[in-house]
């Protein structure tokens, strides 16, 4: 990763969106009013301002600025404009943001003063990452006499991505909850996508993924074991970093529960107990849409089944799956006659 560009704003922004530890349902911050969109999406060192904060910031900010005032800040985050939410510019939306945890840091009046009277503007997303070394200092020099938000690194830094600050199912979650408050409050005019890429790591859909796995059982079907581990050792060891992207359809998490309840822990296609159960005590059941959600069917109880691990991939792979949806959906529809 070469990285060219640092991105500088309030200290105690920098420190929600890296180091976390927010009082709140959320521990981390992802989000940042913007005017308008930038010309670049990252990667962007983050800085921490050294000034005092522009705007007023609420008490959970002034507390959180207080516990961070003395702490260190490692120069060893970027991260990447991941979309711009799009909305409209009033005092209820910023309220309601800081009320759900978004934005608790400032006052709402803060970000409705920073769009100075715009009708619209611009949440940016953040994704934020760990990288593996420090970013050496003088390397800031040119951007510490500018006021400039975003500036040029003296000279480009190469690195390598450690980690990202949170993890894809925790982001996608926030940013979804995000998104569906903003339209709750009919304040989401568009959502513009920036589609960065990781360097060196390759966006896949995870139904591509299957589909190559599929294509690649069927060319080996035919092969014998040594065959196989012939073109292996042609392709030589590799190791490479992947970022699958699984499209599907929302599942209400309270039909899941119901379905659970409803098997009480015994498995509705084999009729036999849980095979373990969980830290919590409960037993370990899957649900699965007895007819596919992208093939039309209805999240609903009577299409949700609680089935075992084993059960569960024969309803979707064994040569007799269809007698098989047949038999447990004629089960769960005699539970309601």
């Amino acid at each position: 990763m070469k990285i060219q560009s640092a991105f500088r704003d309030e200290r105690v922004n920098i420190y929600a969106m890296t180091k976390g530890q927010l009082p709140d349902s959320y521990s981390h911050q992802i989000i940042l009013c913007k005017k308008k969109p930038l010309s670049k999406v990252g990667p962007f060192v983050l800085l921490p301002k050294s000034s005092s904060p522009n705007y007023k910031m609420s008490a959970v900010g002034k507390r959180y600025k207080e516990r961070i005032n003395n702490q260190p800040y490692d120069l060893k985050y970027v991260a990447y404009i991941d979309d711009y939410l799009k909305i409209s510019i009033t005092r209820e939306v910023f309220k309601e943001l800081q009320e759900n945890g978004f934005f608790i840091l400032w006052e709402p009046e803060a970000p409705y003063n920073y769009f100075e009277g715009r009708q619209e503007g611009y949440l940016a997303l953040f994704r934020v990452y760990e990288i593996n070394d420090f970013v050496p200092d003088n390397l800031f020099e040119r951007g510490r006499i500018g006021r400039n938000f975003h500036f040029s690194l003296s000279e480009p830094y190469t690195t390598e991505v450690k980690r990202p600050v949170l993890d894809d199912a925790t982001y996608r979650s926030m940013k979804f909850d995000l998104i569906d408050l903003l339209k709750v409050k009919n304040s989401l005019l568009d959502i513009v996508n920036t589609t960065y890429v990781l360097p060196g790591i390759k966006n896949v859909l995870l139904k591509d993924l299957i589909n190559e796995e599929k294509i690649v059982y069927q060319e080996n079907r035919y092969k014998t074991p040594e065959q196989i581990a012939e073109k292996i050792k042609e392709k030589g060891p590799k190791k490479k970093k992947i970022i699958v992207k699984n499209e599907q359809y929302y599942r209400d998490p309270d039909i899941i529960s119901y379905a659970k309840k409803r098997a009480n822990g015994v498995c509705e296609c084999c009729g036999q107990e849980a095979p373990f159960l969980k830290d919590d005590g409960a037993p370990f059941l899957e649900t699965h849409h007895l007819k596919a959600l992208s093939e039309g069917g209805e999240d609903s109880i009577e299409n949700v089944c609680a089935v075992c691990p084993n059960c569960h991939r024969k309803l979707h792979y064994s040569s007799h799956r269809e007698e098989l949806t047949k038999e447990v959906r004629d089960y769960i529809a005699n539970i309601y006659n």
